[in-house]
């Protein structure tokens, strides 16, 4: 069936449950958490630059992802981004704009769109130590995240932080089992809600 998320709860006569809260999002470490933003949409633009007035709460660090014009940039990124990474919680997020050549047809966009995308998903694949919570926020890069660099193949649906954002417990076969996974839509909520997400976690 070609559907919305809902479609489980509705078949599964699946009762309506409250928000998710800090209480059942607390993971098993004192560590930080990471969020991941990879969306460009003005929505996601607009929730970082309200995130950003945790400054000070949280780590921020911008990924440039025009290093992908340069030889081994975004390896190299990839590397000064893991260097920055401590046990406070980190914003990890995309540049808001890619200087792209203006001679550069469609499919050469697309194969930079998923260099850039793999590089920024690899952060979290080669993290050594495991996080208290992960957001990613966009499409692709919740996916990616999700699948790629946390490998999950089988999560707990916790229920939603906010209306539809979801949050997944990894499987024990991840590689970070048994942590809180929040998957943020690019175009989901309001300008503070990924504020008001990360506040209540940190």
């Amino acid at each position: 069936a070609r559907t919305a998320a809902a479609f489980t709860k509705v078949m599964g006569r699946i009762s309506d449950q409250p928000l998710l809260g800090r209480e059942q999002l607390e993971g098993d470490t004192k560590n930080g958490g990471i969020v991941l933003i990879g969306s460009h949409v003005k929505k996601t633009t607009d929730q970082l630059n309200c995130l950003k007035e945790l400054d000070g709460q949280a780590d921020f660090m911008e990924f440039q992802v025009n290093t992908v014009f340069e030889e081994n940039g975004l390896e190299k990124e990839v590397e000064r981004t893991e260097k920055i990474l401590s046990g406070r919680t980190v914003v990890i997020y995309t540049s808001r704009q890619l200087l792209a050549p203006e001679n550069m047809t469609p499919e050469e966009k697309l194969h930079i769109s998923v260099k850039i995308s793999n590089a920024v998903t690899s952060i979290i694949g080669k993290l050594s130590v495991k996080p208290k919570f992960i957001i990613a926020k966009g499409g692709i890069t919740s996916s990616d995240v999700g699948t790629k660099a946390l490998r999950v193949k089988k999560a707990r649906v916790m229920g939603q932080v906010k209306k539809g954002i979801p949050v997944w417990m990894t499987g024990e076969e991840s590689k970070f089992p048994g942590m809180p996974y929040i998957i943020f839509p690019g175009n989901v909520g309001e300008v503070s809600t990924l504020k008001e997400i990360v506040e209540e976690l940190i």
